[in-house]
């Protein structure tokens, strides 16, 4: 489940693209949609960590038949993973979407390696809304390690905090603002020392264009749009002249990505420390 203080804003508009220089490939497909337990299937080397991914997504009133309550007539999906830099196994069990539960393994090692529970609760008191997001470990570092989030929304004007561990974290990250369907402006800390402000627009369904920056006069422009081609083009500008091009071109069960990053271009019109990225990704 994605985490609810990761989800505010529009911060990839400001990040590199992930296949920047790497060349990469991600293999996916499924079952029949007719199959009593669809399965989807994912090979990748792309942008993260090679690792192969089957997502099954059984109905339990389809599988076990009808019980006679409604609560268990829901898909539980459940994803297991593989990665062989680590030589983990992972499975992640979404029971609710609220409430899902990993546990990892070592191949030719612990059968139990580490576990997590992830918990989100939301409630809403008239205009005010208030949601927590707890990942709680399933072995003994389940004093010192537990992760929580949490943010309180009036409309949509917001305050949230992260702290990646309860037990020693003295300051919590935090950000605040307002953020629309279409317009955000966030203020975010990771310490309450140093500051960075974004503000982005959505100026119609398929664009979206915003600015970042910090105390230290350092400021990224970033702009994302959907062309009418199935393809999408993002760019970014900082102003020490670091450009970052992203293009992704769709045709029928075929995603092409490229990324290109260069320096002093805009300023002298030849660009340096060039960097490039492919990614190619089937649907088979």
């Amino acid at each position: 489940m994605s985490r609810l203080f990761e989800n505010i804003g529009h911060h990839t508009l400001f990040e590199e693209s992930q296949t920047l220089g790497k060349i990469g490939f991600r293999v996916s497909g499924h079952s029949d949609a007719r199959s009593q337990i669809p399965i989807h299937w994912k090979l990748t080397s792309l942008g993260d960590d090679r690792k192969g991914e089957i997502t099954i997504l059984p109905n339990i009133r389809d599988v076990y038949g009808d019980i006679g309550f409604k609560a268990f007539d829901r898909i539980i999906p459940t994803q297991i993973s593989y990665s062989p830099a680590t030589k983990m196994w992972s499975k992640h069990v979404e029971f609710h979407e609220n409430f899902a539960v990993r546990f990892n393994a070592t191949s030719g090692g612990s059968i139990f390696r580490d576990g997590m529970a992830e918990i989100k609760y939301n409630h809403a008191f008239g205009r005010l809304h208030a949601g927590v997001d707890l990942e709680i470990p399933l072995d003994r570092t389940i004093k010192s390690d537990i992760s929580a989030q949490a943010k309180l929304d009036f409309d949509n004007y917001f305050v949230a905090a992260n702290l990646p561990k309860i037990a020693s974290t003295q300051v919590p990250e935090i950000k605040a603002g307002y953020e629309d369907k279409y317009f955000s402006a966030i203020v975010h800390s990771d310490d309450l020392k140093k500051f960075d402000f974004a503000v982005t627009k959505g100026t119609d369904a398929n664009t979206l264009i915003g600015v970042k920056a910090d105390l230290a006069d350092n400021y990224k422009i970033g702009f994302e749009h959907v062309l009418s081609d199935s393809s999408e083009l993002k760019l970014g500008v900082t102003n020490k002249d670091l450009l970052d091009i992203q293009y992704v071109k769709q045709f029928p069960g075929i995603t092409a990505t490229f990324a290109a990053q260069c320096s002093k271009f805009i300023t002298t019109g030849q660009p340096q420390d060039v960097k490039v990225g492919l990614g190619l990704e089937l649907d088979i």
